[in-house]
């Protein structure tokens, strides 16, 4: 009894934090605070640096990051109890998360996104919470550039490799459109006739075709539909699930144009190379 009533009130706690915050958060925040950090952690986000050539933040170290970033990073949100904490998810896990799914890329993409735009590549940040406009759709990622950086915000314990996968695609789109602004122009043209975006996070579009979208989160607007294709081409079952979609395949021709042009890579969906 004593057992549940502890996990009851830990659950209390984390409710009356969030609303908290939520009622608090009229413009989207960063929290930089997770529990200590452990020096296991940061000796093995240094060895995920050197492997991949990125740079990795996780609790407090991403408040350094608050000048060069698009939102405001928040000190500590008292009282914070998620339920991974309770089961003892950690910063460990979250970098075993990133890891998996960095050794998914070859070498190639990590160097050709140090470049003009964003000098140092990809800066991993990973943070306690990524709080949205609306309070209430807390975030699991965020992608931003700062000119120096392709900073990618990761929420603590609440990511999973496709949600890498996704942000990672803005930030290659990112560049592709600072490079050729008119990369996707055919864009509409690939989709359903009639179709069109909601163009807002909460609300999908009309006219959805699944074998033009990835999943319905992509109907939210043309970055994200290309955002959610980027994640199939990590499914392991991806050779099956895009031989039946044949929209999505189309789709996914145009950005391997893109990506061709821009990073000199390419996705390949089908299982062997």
């Amino acid at each position: 009894m004593k057992k549940l009533l502890s996990l009851l009130f830990a659950f209390q706690i984390l409710f009356t934090a969030e609303a908290v915050l939520a009622e608090a958060a009229e413009e989207p925040v960063f929290s930089g605070v997770l529990a200590e950090e452990t020096a296991e952690a940061r000796t093995y986000a240094d060895k995920l640096q050197e492997r991949f050539g990125v740079t990795i933040l996780f609790g407090s170290e991403c408040l350094n990051a608050a000048d060069t970033v698009s939102f405001a990073i928040e000190a500590e949100i008292p009282g914070r109890i998620t339920l991974q904490d309770i089961l003892g998810f950690n910063t460990v896990s979250d970098l075993e998360i990133l890891e998996k799914a960095l050794e998914q890329y070859p070498p190639e993409v990590f160097s050709a996104m140090k470049n003009e735009q964003a000098p140092n590549g990809f800066r991993f940040l990973i943070c306690d919470r990524i709080v949205n406009n609306d309070p209430e759709q807390g975030s699991v990622g965020y992608a931003s550039c700062d000119g120096t950086y392709y900073n990618i915000f990761l929420a603590h314990s609440s990511y999973d490799p496709f949600a890498v996968h996704h942000e990672i695609w803005h930030e290659m789109e990112n560049y592709i459109c600072w490079k050729y602004p008119g990369a996707f122009l055919i864009w509409d043209s690939l989709n359903p006739e009639n179709f069109e975006y909601s163009n807002s996070y909460s609300s999908y579009g009309s006219g959805y075709d699944p074998s033009f979208f990835a999943r319905e989160y992509g109907t939210s607007g043309a970055s994200e539909d290309r955002a959610t294709i980027a994640e199939a081409v990590f499914y392991s079952n991806r050779e099956e699930w895009f031989s039946r979609r044949p929209g999505v395949r189309k789709k996914l021709e145009a950005m391997n144009l893109a990506l061709i042009s821009t990073l000199g890579i390419q996705f390949n969906w089908k299982n062997n190379p």
